[in-house]
């Protein structure tokens, strides 16, 4: 996601004082592509580990490949339910370095 469209969502975002409101935001923002950095970024506005995986769930249909270090940071957004954010993330994980080594 480009970095002016980015911020608007951001902002959107922080208008809404609930989990519902901030997943409708973000489901109008599907047509956009996502990387791990904005993943975290987006998944910080949301204050409980299920309103989090329902944001990565849709978030993950439209999120660019990501790093082992991403997927780290993104989990990291978690407090109890990680083990699902691994779930949502795996395809999308995708380490050069990780994968040459063999």
């Amino acid at each position: 996601m480009d970095p002016a469209t980015f911020q608007s969502l951001l902002s959107q975002l922080d208008k809404e004082h609930f989990a519902d409101g901030k997943q409708s935001v973000l489901t109008s923002y599907q047509q956009h592509y996502v990387n791990g950095s904005q993943v975290v970024q987006i998944l910080k506005k949301f204050n409980f580990d299920s309103a989090k995986e329902e944001a990565l769930r849709t978030l993950s249909a439209r999120m660019c490949s990501i790093n082992a270090e991403e997927g780290k940071a993104i989990v990291e957004c978690f407090v109890h339910h990680k083990v699902s954010a691994v779930e949502i993330i795996a395809s999308k994980i995708n380490d050069p370095v990780s994968n040459s080594i063999t």
